[in-house]
């Protein structure tokens, strides 16, 4: 029989029963493994009704944290900053408290709403300026240019292409001269 098929038989998680059986010394690698015949009567008078309770909370460990007894002027700097806390949150309630009376004494439609507004002048380009601060300039960004990419079907060997331009300038060399010469007639 198959743990979790045991687990759900039960009613206790798969990891209890895992768990028991790893303690006992037997092989077994998850909730799919087998338990052996001879170790079936064992696990089932472990996770009997009678023992559900203890197999039900199996052990707690904690995740590697350590209690670890603090220092005495440590624990009075704690007690302290503590105390200060809740007598502050006492001293806020017991102002919201008298607000609340205050409030509720005044007329309602007399009672003015009160706005509260802060300006933040520190990003303000209009307060700087008149400031004499100097105004913000962007420099922009050298992007590179992008190459012109040639297909490698439309691509001519260096060679070649370098015997063609130099058959163009002599070209170019023998029309200039021929136009000099013709211009000397």
């Amino acid at each position: 029989m198959k743990i979790h098929e045991l687990a759900k038989e039960i009613g206790v998680e798969s990891k209890a029963i895992l768990d028991f059986l790893k303690k006992e010394g037997v092989d077994v690698k998850n909730h799919m493994s087998v338990i052996p015949d001879n170790m079936l009567e064992a696990v089932r008078k472990r996770f009997s009704k009678d023992n559900t309770a203890q197999a039900a909370a199996p052990e707690k460990k904690s995740a590697g944290v350590k209690a670890v007894a603090l220092p005495e002027h440590l624990l009075k700097q704690v007690e302290e900053e503590k105390a200060k806390k809740e007598k502050a949150d006492a001293e806020k309630k017991d102002n919201e408290a008298g607000k609340e009376s205050e409030e509720g004494s005044e007329d309602p439609s007399k009672k003015k709403k009160k706005l509260h507004v802060k300006i933040n002048t520190e990003n303000s380009s209009s307060l700087k300026a008149k400031q004499g601060a100097r105004p913000v300039v962007r420099e922009k960004v050298k992007r590179p240019v992008p190459v012109k990419r040639i297909p490698a079907r439309d691509r001519i060997p260096d060679d070649i292409r370098l015997e063609r331009e130099k058959e163009a300038a002599r070209k170019a060399e023998e029309e200039r001269l021929a136009a000099e010469s013709a211009a000397a007639e």
